[in-house]
C-alpha cells in the first residue's frame, strides 16, 4: 500500500469518525432574557427572567435543576465555606459580607400552551444549598420546551471569590439562576466549590441592565438597546497627560449635570453561542477601544491604573486575538472585553474577562480561555486540566513563540557568566515551570489529573494549571508540529459550541495522527508515574573510512514511559537526533557520523519531564555565591554548589574566619555542605560536613539526614531518619517523626568555649555550661501540627535515652512534652504553651538539662552566633526559645532535671494601623504582652519562677522567605538577681517566634 493510498484511508477515517460523532452527539438548548436593576446603595440586585428551555436529549424529563451560586456566600455551613474552612482559607462569610439569592416566584409552563408563562402556578421547588430541584408539572419529552419565570432578589457579595462588590465596583460574575447541565451522563447538579470551575448550556442571552446613570458597563455580548457610557470615558490616548485629565474632568461634570435629570440608565446586551453571563460596572472606568479584524476591543480599567493599562492592553489583546485565531480558529464573536476585575489574578466568561492587572500573560491566559472553556465547553469541575491545561500551555507557546525562552521578564536576556547573574541567578521562565512541575511529581504528593476538582487532597492548581499544560506540551512535541496544527483546528472545527470532555480530544487526536493514545492518556490523566530515562554504556569505534560509530545503551528507570530523544554532538559540532519509544526496560541506539562523538544526551531539550537529569548525559557543576537571592534557583542540569565566607567572633578564638560550601540538585537531592573555620587567636582549625536524601523514590516524605560538626571546643555528629507528611503538602494537618543516633563531646581544652556570661551582683561572671565526658543517645520526637480558620496548634513530644551501651560516659533517659496554642488570627490572638519534662537516671550532663529562660546549650551550639562565650556582645542579650521559656530569666541560667512551664501571650496589631505608612508592604507590627510561669527542682526543692512584661513583634517577608524580628521586655521577675528589684527594665531580642 502506497503513501497516497494510506492519505486516503485516513482522511475517509477521520471523515466517518467525525460525522459518526455528530449524529451521536447532542446538546440542550436555552434562551435566557432577564431583566435587572443593580441597587448600589444596597449592593443588591432586583430582577425578573424568563428561560426557554429546549430538550434535545432522547430522555424523557421529569424535573429540572438550576444553579443559585450566590447562596455560596450566604454562611459558614455552605459547600463552599465548609471547604474553605478545610484548607485554612483565611475568609469568613458574615452578615457584612455575605451574599445570597431568594426566589420570590417561580413558575414552569410549556411552551406550546396558549398561556403565558408568568400566568402559569407557582412551582414547589426544594434548595440544596446552590442548587434549585423541582419537579416538571408534566414530564418534557424529546424534541419539547418549555418556559420558566424567575423573580429573584440577590444580595451582593463582598468580593471574597470571583464575583462581588468593593467600593463603588460591582462584578456579576455567576449571578443568575442558570440551567443545570443534562448531558450524555444526566444531569450535573453540582454544588459551589471552592476548587473548579462551572459547566453551562450554550443558547443565548438577553440582558437588560438597569444601573445609576454615572455607571459604566461591560458585559457578555453586544450591546443591542442603550448606551454602556464608554464614550463618555473614552481616553484620547494622543493628548498629554495634563490636557487629557483636564478633558476627562469636564467629562465627570457633564456626567454629573445629566445624572441630575436622569437617575439611572438602562442597557440591553444580547449574547449567542454562549454557556455564561457577566457583567461589571463602576463610575471609576475608563474606555479604550481596538479592533482586530473588524472585531471591536473593549478595553474597561479603573481610573487610577491608566498609566499601567493604557494603550498597551489594547495593543496585546489584539495580538492575543491574531494568535488565537491562526493556532485555533477564527474567534467567533462579534467583540471582546478586556475588563480590570476586582479579583486578584483573573477570570474568564464568554467574549468578556477581568484581569487585575494589564500584564501580557494574564490576558493570554484569560483570553485563551473564551476558547477553552468558552467555545469548547468542557465540565471545569470535573476536568479542569481540559480548560485551564490547554490555555496554559497556549498561554506558555505564546510567550515562547514571541519571546523566547526567557518569556516576558527579560526583553534583554542575562549573561550566565557576569557576576549579576551569579548574584541573583534566574533560570529561564519555561525551566522554573518544569523545576516546579518536577518537584511535585516527586514529592509523594503527586495526584491523578483526572478527577473532580473537590476530590483533589491540596494538588488542584498545580494539577489543572502546571501539569496540565505539560500534558498537553508533551503531547504536541510527540507528534510534530504539523500534526499538532492539524489537531487543534479539527478539534476547534469538530467542537466549537459544544461540550468537550477526555474522549472527545482523544479521538480528535487519534483521528489526525493515526496513533493509539490510549496509554498516553490513561498514563498522564489517571496514574501517577514518573519519568526517568539514563544513559548508559557508550561504545565508539572509529570505521576503516575514517567514520565513528557510536552504540548508547538508554535505560528506563521508572514505571513512566515516552518517546525519547537522544542527541549526540560531534567535536566539530554536528549534532544528530534519534528517538526511541522508551518502552522497554533497556534500549540501544547506534549512530553514524563523519567525526568523532563528544557527547551524547538523552531528552536534550528536557522535553519528558525527566525526574533526574543528572543521568542524561550532560550534568555538569556551577559554582555561585551564596547569597538570599539565589534562593529557589533550581537549574534542570545543573548540581549547584554554593560558596560563602563566614566570619564571627567569639572569647576563645577572637575573630574566626572560614568559608561554606552548600550544594545540591534541584534543592532537594544531594543537599550537601561543608565547611572550615580558623581562630585568629587561638589557631585552632574547625569543620562541618552534612549530607541529606530523600529515601523513598518520587516522595520526598522520608529524609535521611548526616551531620558532624567539629568547632569550637565540641565535637557534635547526628545521624537519622525524619519522616513528614500532610494531608495536602503545605498546609497542615502535619506531622513530623525523627529517629537521631546523636554523639557529643568536649575537645581537649573545650571547656573555655562552654561557658556563658552574665551580670550578677554588679559583676560580670562565666558560667560552665557543658560537662565534659561523651554523650551518645538515641532519639525519636514526634510533633503535630492542627490549624483551622481562627486557631492553631502544635504537639510535641520527645523521648531520649544515653544508655551505657551506646558508649556513652553518662547514664539517662527523658521524656518531655509541649503543646501550644494560639486563637485568633494572623495580626490579633491569644496564645498559650504548656511545657513539662524530666530526666531519669542517675546523672545528667549540664548542656542536656531543661533551662528556664530558653533553649539549653546542646540546642543552642546549632546557632553559630549563640555557640561559644563570647559569640554576642554582653550588651546584647538574645532569647533562643525552648526549655521554660521564662525570657525574664535570661541572665539566670537556672537548670533542672525536672521543669514545668506555662507561657501566655496576646498580641494586637494595632502598631500596624499606627505606623502603616512606615512599614513595608505585607508587614505586621504588634504590641505584645506576655505572662510566664515555671515550676522547677532545684537542690531537691520545688521552685516557682514567673515572669511577666510587653513586648514589640515584626514579622514581614526579606528575600522570598518570612522574616520576623522581636524586642521583648520583662519589668517583671517574680525571683530577681540579687541587688535588683523585681520591677524593672530589661530587654532581650530574637529572630524566632516566642514559641
Amino acid at each position: 500500500m502506497n503513501g497516497k493510498t494510506i492519505t486516503i484511508l485516513l482522511i475517509i477515517c477521520t471523515v466517518v469518525s467525525s460525522l459518526i460523532a455528530d449524529q451521536e452527539y447532542w446538546q440542550q438548548y436555552v434562551h435566557y432574557d432577564y431583566k435587572v436593576k443593580l441597587d448600589v446603595d444596597d449592593r443588591a440586585l432586583s430582577g425578573e427572567g424568563f428561560i426557554c428551555y429546549r430538550n434535545n436529549s432522547p430522555d424523557t424529563l421529569d424535573r429540572i435543576y438550576l444553579h443559585l451560586y450566590p447562596n455560596a456566600f450566604k454562611d459558614e455551613n455552605s459547600t463552599m465555606a465548609r471547604e474553605a474552612r478545610s484548607q485554612n482559607y483565611r475568609f469568613k462569610i458574615t452578615p457584612r459580607n455575605n451574599g445570597y439569592i431568594d426566589i420570590i416566584e417561580f413558575r414552569i409552563a410549556r411552551r406550546d400552551l396558549s398561556e403565558s408563562v408568568k400566568d402559569a402556578p407557582l412551582i414547589a421547588y426544594n434548595i440544596d444549598d446552590t442548587i434549585l430541584e423541582s419537579r416538571l408539572p408534566e414530564p418534557l419529552p424529546p424534541g419539547e420546551e418549555l418556559q420558566l419565570y424567575i423573580k429573584f432578589y440577590e444580595k451582593i457579595t463582598s468580593i471574597v471569590n470571583r464575583g462581588g462588590w468593593r467600593g463603588n465596583q460591582f462584578d456579576l460574575t455567576q449571578w443568575y439562576p442558570k440551567l443545570v447541565v443534562y448531558d450524555q451522563n444526566g444531569w450535573h447538579p453540582d454544588k459551589y466549590h471552592l476548587n473548579g470551575e462551572f459547566y453551562g448550556e450554550f443558547g443565548a442571552f438577553d440582558v437588560e441592565i438597569t444601573l445609576p446613570y454615572n455607571y459604566i458597563v461591560a458585559a457578555t455580548g453586544e450591546v443591542i438597546e442603550g448606551d454602556p457610557g464608554w464614550h463618555w470615558v473614552q481616553v484620547d490616548t494622543g493628548l498629554s497627560d495634563t490636557e487629557w485629565e483636564r478633558s476627562y474632568q469636564q467629562q465627570l461634570e457633564e456626567i454629573r449635570k445629566r445624572g441630575l435629570q436622569q437617575k439611572e440608565r438602562t442597557v440591553k446586551f444580547r449574547a449567542e453561542n454562549v454557556h455564561d453571563f457577566a457583567w461589571l460596572a463602576s463610575p471609576d472606568f475608563l474606555y479604550e477601544r481596538g479592533e482586530w479584524h473588524s472585531i471591536p476591543i473593549h478595553v474597561l480599567y479603573n481610573k487610577n491604573a491608566r498609566q499601567q493599562w493604557s494603550r498597551k492592553v489594547v495593543q496585546r489583546g489584539e495580538r492575543t486575538l491574531e494568535w488565537l485565531s491562526k493556532r485555533f480558529g477564527m474567534y467567533p464573536y462579534p467583540q471582546l472585553s478586556i475588563t480590570h476585575g476586582l479579583l486578584g489574578g483573573g477570570m474568564e466568561y464568554p467574549m468578556l474577562v477581568m484581569n487585575s492587572g494589564p500584564w501580557e500573560g494574564l490576558i493570554g491566559h484569560e483570553v485563551g480561555h473564551i476558547y477553552f472553556y468558552g467555545i469548547l465547553a468542557n465540565n471545569e469541575l470535573a476536568e479542569a486540566w481540559l480548560d485551564e491545561g490547554f490555555t496554559s500551555y497556549q498561554e506558555n507557546w505564546y510567550e515562547q513563540h514571541y519571546y523566547g525562552d526567557r518569556g516576558y521578564e527579560d526583553e534583554n536576556p542575562p549573561d550566565p557568566k557576569s557576576w549579576k547573574f551569579k548574584l541573583n541567578p534566574k533560570p529561564t521562565s519555561r525551566e522554573r515551570t518544569v523545576s516546579y512541575l518536577v518537584d511535585y511529581l516527586t514529592s509523594g504528593y503527586n495526584e491523578p489529573l483526572a478527577q473532580y476538582a473537590q476530590d483533589f487532597k491540596g494538588g488542584y492548581g498545580i494539577n489543572a494549571y502546571t501539569k496540565g499544560a505539560a500534558f498537553f506540551g508533551m503531547l504536541h512535541k510527540m507528534v510534530g508540529d504539523s500534526l499538532w496544527d492539524e489537531i487543534c483546528h479539527t478539534y476547534f472545527d469538530r467542537w466549537k459550541f459544544k461540550h468537550v470532555n477526555e474522549q472527545r480530544f482523544k479521538q480528535v487526536c487519534e483521528d489526525v495522527t493515526g496513533m493509539d493514545l490510549e496509554w498516553y492518556f490513561d498514563q498522564w490523566l489517571h496514574r501517577t508515574v514518573n519519568i526517568d530515562y539514563a544513559r548508559g554504556k557508550l561504545s565508539k569505534s572509529q570505521q576503516a573510512d575514517g567514520s565513528w560509530k557510536t552504540s548508547v545503551d538508554i535505560h528506563r528507570k521508572d514505571r513512566g514511559i515516552m518517546p525519547v530523544e537522544v542527541e549526540l554532538t560531534t567535536v566539530s559540532g554536528q549534532r544528530y537526533l534519534q528517538k526511541w519509544d522508551g518502552r522497554a526496560k533497556l534500549g540501544t541506539l547506534v549512530f553514524e557520523t563523519d567525526d568523532k562523538p563528544k557527547t551524547v544526551v538523552v531528552d536534550p531539550n528536557d522535553i519528558i519531564l525527566d525526574r533526574n537529569r543528572m543521568n542524561n548525559g550532560n550534568m555538569s557543576i556551577q559554582f555561585l555565591p551564596d547569597n538570599p537571592l539565589s534562593f529557589g534557583y533550581k537549574p534542570r542540569d545543573l548540581y549547584v554548589i554554593k560558596y560563602a565566607p563566614k566570619i564571627w567572633y567569639n572569647d576563645v578564638d577572637g575573630v574566626w574566619v572560614g568559608a561554606r560550601l552548600r550544594g545540591s540538585y534541584l534543592e532537594k537531592f544531594l543537599r550537601t555542605e561543608a565547611g572550615v573555620t580558623w581562630g585568629l587567636r587561638s589557631n585552632r582549625l574547625g569543620g562541618n560536613l552534612k549530607f541529606g536524601h530523600p529515601i523513598i523514590p518520587n516522595s520526598d516524605k522520608l529524609q535521611f539526614d548526616l551531620s558532624f560538626i567539629q568547632q569550637e571546643g565540641r565535637a557534635v555528629g547526628n545521624v537519622g531518619l525524619v519522616y513528614k507528611t500532610s494531608r495536602m503538602r503545605y498546609s497542615p494537618p502535619r506531622q513530623r517523626m525523627e529517629l537521631f543516633f546523636s554523639t557529643a563531646q568536649l575537645l581537649e581544652n573545650g571547656e573555655q568555649y562552654g561557658r556563658r556570661k552574665i551580670h550578677a551582683g554588679g559583676e560580670l561572671l562565666k558560667v560552665p555550661e557543658w560537662q565534659p565526658g561523651r554523650v551518645n543517645k538515641i532519639s525519636f520526637g514526634y510533633q503535630l501540627e492542627l490549624q483551622q480558620l481562627m486557631w492553631w496548634g502544635m504537639l510535641r513530644m520527645q523521648a531520649e535515652a544515653s544508655p551505657e551501651f551506646l558508649g556513652s560516659e553518662y547514664d539517662y533517659s527523658k521524656l518531655q512534652g509541649e503543646l501550644s496554642l494560639r486563637l485568633g488570627g494572623f495580626n490579633n490572638y491569644i496564645a498559650s504553651r504548656f511545657f513539662a519534662g524530666r530526666f531519669f537516671g542517675s546523672e545528667t550532663p549540664l548542656q542536656e538539662r531543661f533551662f528556664v529562660e530558653g533553649a539549653n546549650p546542646r540546642a543552642r551550639f546549632e546557632k553559630f552566633y549563640l555557640r561559644s562565650v563570647g559569640a554576642l556582645p554582653r550588651q546584647i542579650y538574645y532569647h533562643l526559645p525552648g526549655g521554660g521559656n521564662l525570657r525574664g530569666y535570661l541572665d539566670q541560667p537556672f537548670n533542672s532535671e525536672s521543669l514545668a512551664a506555662l507561657n501566655i501571650e496576646a498580641g494586637s496589631a494595632v502598631l500596624t494601623s499606627i505606623f502603616r505608612h512606615f512599614l513595608p508592604r505585607w508587614t505586621v507590627l504588634r504590641l505584645v504582652t506576655f505572662y510566664d510561669v515555671g515550676k522547677l527542682k532545684m537542690d531537691d526543692k520545688d521552685k516557682t519562677l514567673m515572669d511577666a512584661g510587653v513586648g514589640v513583634h515584626f514579622r514581614g517577608r526579606m528575600f522570598y522567605a518570612p522574616v520576623n524580628l522581636r524586642f521583648d521586655f520583662p519589668l517583671w521577675v517574680s525571683d530577681p538577681l540579687p541587688g535588683e528589684k523585681s520591677f524593672r527594665f530589661r530587654w532581650l531580642f530574637s529572630v524566632s517566634n516566642s514559641f
